[in-house]
């Protein structure tokens, strides 16, 4: 049998065996769940539709839980009925699709979704439920985000929904103090868990049956998140639950698990355990129909009000505050206007090369420090040709801190793979840098040393002696960064610039935003101190760039073999 026989032999015995799987669900009454490829290679992998398991939950909510706030068709107090499209969307298809061993078929869920239509009450009623009815004997159930006051969230409200049914107070037991709600009859507990608690996570790990991921747009702990994703490995039926509004970073590990529930909707990508939900308008969909607050919002009506929600628009158009609007209410993400390189552009602009491709080149340094306890980074750029450059980054960072933060940024990550030098102590130690300069110098045909006078007066006069390497002070003002900002991107988008795809350097130029004075000129935003985001690797990438486009070609017409004195190609 020829390969391409075979294929068709195969293709002809999938079709039957999905055929026969099709018509069984008809029979039994459940083939309107079959809704996309991904449930056909499931029902094909053995899975079928159990609606008395969905139903099971949807009593649970009804019988054990009540709604904690007043909202426009609810009281406190209210038994908790689930709005249709929380039955029909989430509840039954999450919990009755079950796999071939009548286990639980999806373990991962992702549901994107605008405030205000009770995300915070749906998780937590899906938490108490796999803590107390969920059959699951020493079950360990967590509210997750980067801070505690995020995670206890949802908890506080999961805390709530207990104190207000007397059946659930008669079998749990609830420690404030400790954000801990047991159920001693299975000896299960529910807690609130944020990436702070990662040391002990470190020591300890987790053995989740459910582990609830509040505003996934907010996290800003890739560790965390990673510490935490594989938590139910040993449990028979783990449910990985992650719900947030859009974000406004396509850098962040919440935009990659919204393309993956993209593709997934979409039948791009085949995961037939990966639950994805995004209730969403389109930046096409006109913001003044009320079809469009709609789309996105299927609680509008039940957990808000048509009428406050059209009294929020209008106050966002007279307050320029539409952009906000359209991610919090529309769940529009904001590939921000703002950001100085969408990400896209960037990753595009990446090569793979050594520092050993650009010894014969001109360059130029930008240096930028830190205040004190913050990232400092010295950028190379290297000139090859007007329309060629190169770049390579180098990071510091003070050791106490990169201890203190590597919670929510892996500083101590990319040390260990040599992407940010840790010196010493509680502050950077400049001369570290000077030494790192000083080598690069006695290695490459080094021109110029661009830097910030506010921070780098002194260390870059001492580094000026050692290396003969002029310094050349750039103040950040409109004025300066305004052409090397603009001329960067257009750069990089006719891949005139290239960069190493260097971790530190892709994740600090994804973090930097722009602003335009009243002549359109852009200036980089430098966040606040506090801000666990850094831009240190952009500012200095501008002055180095800055510097490079100034430099002249400095290599003799001998150092190219393939060249004569004349201009001649040699062949």
């Amino acid at each position: 049998m020829t390969v391409s026989a075979a294929n068709r032999s195969t293709n002809r015995n999938r079709t039957g065996r999905l055929r026969a799987a099709l018509s069984k669900a008809k029979r039994e009454k459940w083939y309107h769940w079959i809704k996309s490829e991904n449930d056909e290679r499931a029902v094909l992998d053995g899975c079928y539709f159990d609606i008395d398991a969905g139903e099971y939950v949807c009593r649970f909510f009804a019988y054990f839980l009540k709604h904690q706030k007043d909202t426009a068709h609810t009281k406190a107090g209210d038994a908790f009925e689930l709005p249709k499209w929380q039955k029909e969307r989430i509840i039954l298809p999450l919990f009755g699709w079950k796999n071939k061993e009548g286990l639980r078929r999806f373990r991962k869920a992702y549901i994107e979704i605008p405030k205000k239509n009770g995300k915070s009450t749906l998780a937590a009623g899906i938490g108490l439920y796999m803590l107390t009815a969920d059959g699951e004997h020493g079950a360990e159930v967590y509210s997750t985000a980067t801070t505690l006051k995020q995670a206890q969230v949802v908890h506080k409200t999961a805390i709530d929904m207990v104190d207000a049914s007397p059946d659930l107070l008669e079998i749990l037991r609830i420690n404030r103090s400790s954000n801990r709600i047991s159920f001693p009859d299975t000896r299960s507990f529910y807690e609130a868990l944020s990436a702070q608690n990662s040391q002990r996570l470190d020591k300890e790990g987790l053995n989740a049956h459910c582990v609830l991921k509040d505003e996934l747009h907010a996290w800003n702990s890739r560790k965390f998140y990673e510490t935490i994703r594989y938590a139910g490995a040993a449990r028979s039926q783990p449910l990985d639950f992650e719900i947030t509004t859009a974000g406004d970073d396509d850098g962040t590990l919440c935009y990659e698990r919204h393309s993956q529930a993209l593709d997934v909707l979409a039948d791009i990508a085949i995961d037939t355990r990966f639950f994805a939900l995004i209730y969403a308008a389109s930046e096409e969909d006109p913001i003044e129909n009320p079809k469009t607050w709609h789309k996105a919002n299927p609680s509008l009506g039940i957990t808000m009000s048509v009428e406050d929600f059209k009294a929020d628009l209008e106050e966002a158009k007279r307050t320029s505050t539409l952009s906000t609007i359209k991610r919090y209410r529309l769940n529009i993400w904001s590939q921000t206007e703002d950001k100085w390189i969408p990400r896209p552009i960037w990753n595009k602009a990446a090569l793979v090369y050594t520092l050993d491709d650009l010894l014969e080149f001109p360059c130029a340094a930008g240096l930028d420090l830190a205040r004190i306890n913050d990232t400092c980074a010295l950028v190379f750029c290297w000139k090859l040709s007007d329309t060629e450059y190169r770049v390579w980054p180098f990071f510091y960072l003070p050791a106490e801190t990169a201890k203190l933060e590597n919670w929510r940024i892996t500083y101590l990550e990319w040390e260990r793979d040599g992407l940010i030098k840790l010196t010493p102590g509680e502050t950077t130690d400049y001369q570290f840098i000077a030494k790192d300069f000083a080598r690069m110098c006695e290695r490459f045909k080094v021109q110029t040393l661009l830097y910030d006078p506010t921070y780098a007066d002194t260390i870059t006069l001492e580094m000026e002696a050692d290396t003969g390497v002029e310094r050349q002070k750039f103040a950040q003002s409109w004025r300066n960064f305004a052409e090397p900002t603009t001329d960067i991107r257009r750069r990089l988008q006719l891949l005139e610039i290239r960069h190493p795809a260097h971790k530190v350097l892709d994740w600090q130029v994804g973090n930097t935003k722009i602003e335009s004075d009243s002549n359109a000129n852009p200036h980089p935003v430098k966040p606040q101190q506090t801000d666990p985001k850094k831009i240190d690797g952009s500012i200095a990438l501008i002055m180095a760039y800055t510097g490079a486009a100034q430099l002249k070609d400095t290599r003799s017409v001998y150092d190219d073999p393939t060249k004569r004195p004349d201009g001649l190609i040699t062949l």
